[in-house]
């Protein structure tokens, strides 16, 4: 194994929250409008019985990844659209989704 030093990492781009929803325009509802996986994925975790364990891992076996990773690329700062990159989407989300799986 090869030991880098930080200094040696790629740099990445600054992230371009430009275009994202700002704290009024943002709802459940809007998120649900620019970005209609996110609700897939939260009908996919709604079923299943009342165990939010075996939710979340039914949600692995079937996807490969965990219900938080596959939500992180549709919004936050990894967000495919750009309107979704901002720290106040990715919250309304994940709080969401882990009120759904307690």
């Amino acid at each position: 194994m090869k030991a880098v030093r930080l200094a040696d990492l790629p740099t990445r781009e600054p992230l371009d929250a430009s275009e994202a929803l700002g704290r009024k325009e943002l709802s459940w509802e809007r998120i649900l409008e620019e970005e209609p996986e996110i609700g897939r994925v939260f009908d996919e975790l709604s079923r299943g019985g009342k165990d939010g364990r075996r939710r979340w891992f039914a949600f692995y076996e079937v996807h490969g990844t965990t219900p938080k990773a596959y939500l992180c690329k549709l919004v936050g700062w990894d967000a495919r659209n750009p309107r979704l990159r901002s720290p106040d989407s990715y919250r309304m989300v994940i709080e969401r989704m882990w009120e759904l799986l307690s």
